[in-house]
């Protein structure tokens, strides 16, 4: 019994929360910048509207704090955050939706909220096709975006 306890219990410190959950990644083959302006153009070309783009490695360098390059780009498209907000008003705290492309030892990665987390988050029902048609179209997004 002993025995038993003593493994639940280390299992409990050697297996952390993912920093990762509720977020997709994506592996890009280019640099942060190259990266967020393909995230850009592909955006555009499947009717998102880009709000902003933020440079967090050139605010930190602003302020004397060196970080690895990061960049967050805001995106959404109103038709379907509004059908997303008609299911949740309270989702509208997650809207519009972000892609962070961000240096992690030297490989890029793209990430962005999985809308299944976002669904959960927010006890969202009655708006699966929407979940499914936004989810779909940031996964084909940043897939495109990093080859």
């Amino acid at each position: 019994m002993r025995l038993i306890l003593g493994m639940m219990f280390t299992a409990l410190i050697v297996v952390p929360a993912k920093a990762s959950d509720g977020l997709e990644r994506v592996k890009s083959q280019y640099d942060v910048p190259t990266t967020t302006d393909r995230l850009i153009d592909i955006s555009e070309m499947n009717g998102l509207t880009v709000f902003n783009r933020i440079d967090h490695g050139r605010g930190a360098k602003n302020v004397g704090i060196d970080i690895a390059p990061s960049e967050l780009l805001i995106v959404g498209n109103p038709k379907a955050g509004s059908l997303l907000m008609k299911c949740s008003s309270v989702s509208g705290i997650d809207l519009p939706l972000k892609f962070l492309v961000s240096e992690v030892d030297g490989k890029v990665w793209i990430y962005h909220n999985k809308l299944e987390y976002i669904k959960s988050r927010h006890q969202i029902e009655g708006c699966d096709k929407v979940i499914t048609a936004i989810s779909s179209t940031l996964m084909n997004i940043a897939n495109k975006a990093a080859i």
